[in-house]
């Protein structure tokens, strides 16, 4: 649990608010208030209505980006990019 994020279950709670966005869940959630502000707030993408991602030029952008949630089946396995 990390001081004052009382859903925020992290191994490492001083990644929390500590200047660098850890991209990946569980850090980079609602419940642990986007790493503690270090990420942007999550976007829909539009091509996928359960894709909810803080950097929305990564999906399709030729990149595998091979982290949840744009690896995934909610955002097209980062739009094809991880096929």
């Amino acid at each position: 649990l990390v001081e004052g994020y009382d859903d925020c279950f992290v191994d490492m709670s001083s990644y929390v608010g500590d200047g660098l966005c850890a991209e990946y869940p569980p850090f980079n959630t609602k419940k642990c208030s986007f790493d503690g502000g270090d990420c942007p707030v999550h976007v829909q993408i539009e091509k996928y209505k359960d894709c909810y991602v803080s950097r929305p030029e990564w999906i399709g952008n030729g990149k595998c980006d091979d982290i949840p949630p744009y690896n995934g089946y909610d955002c097209g396995f980062d739009d094809g990019d991880c096929l």
